[in-house]
């Protein structure tokens, strides 16, 4: 008996069954940088960045200040929006 369900043909329905076409570490990182896009989005909501930027665009400096970004990391964290597509930089090298 037990070697007839070595040779038993799958069902029909494990056909069916989508496999995953990424390898297991691809598929790890991909989730990772899909995470870490997710927080810089919930950052910018909690912020209310867009909303702030709604009224206009702003430079560094004034962006900095009325959205409460650490001044270490916000040239950073503008650009991380600028690259995800959620904003666009003006073309003024410093204001977004």
């Amino acid at each position: 008996m037990a070697s007839m369900a070595l040779n038993a043909k799958p069902s029909r329905w494990e056909n069916d069954v989508p496999q995953p076409t990424e390898t297991l570490p691809n598929r790890i990182v991909s989730t990772a940088y899909l995470f870490r896009q997710s927080k810089v989005l919930f950052v910018a909501t909690e912020l209310d960045v867009f909303g702030i930027l709604a009224e206009g665009p702003l430079d560094l400096e004034i962006l900095k200040a009325r959205s409460g970004v650490h001044p270490r990391g916000a040239r950073d964290f503008f650009d991380a929006l600028v690259a995800l597509g959620l904003h666009r930089k003006r073309l003024l090298p410093h204001s977004w």
